[in-house]
């Protein structure tokens, strides 16, 4: 559904998968950045190890100036993330928000 959403918005969703170890998506971060990074959590996500993987995202992402936005219940464990992270609590809340796709157009061209 995310991925709807963000391409409504004028994104171009890639689905990299639900099992991605976090040195790899860090790895794929690096070689080929995204404008955004979109990432879910099921509450059956243990908090601290969503904090520990996070912090890794957000650094990668950072490094590559690409936007981490998180949302679902797990992320709602952890009562603080990282200042460069945008959280949304709905798919109609990320919908609403200006994430910058202006910007991502003139860099792409699209």
């Amino acid at each position: 559904m995310v991925a709807l959403v963000l391409a409504s918005e004028g994104f171009r969703p890639a689905i990299v998968g639900g099992n991605v170890p976090t040195s790899d998506l860090a790895m794929m971060l690096s070689n080929d950045p995204p404008t955004l990074v979109a990432l879910s959590a099921s509450a059956l996500a243990k908090a601290d190890e969503l904090r520990t993987h996070l912090a890794i995202i957000a650094s990668a992402a950072t490094a590559v100036r690409s936007m981490v936005v998180i949302g679902g219940a797990g992320f709602e464990q952890l009562t603080s993330v990282p200042s460069t992270v945008r959280r949304y609590g709905t798919l109609e809340e990320l919908s609403a928000a200006n994430l910058g796709l202006e910007t991502s157009k003139a860099k792409t061209g699209t």
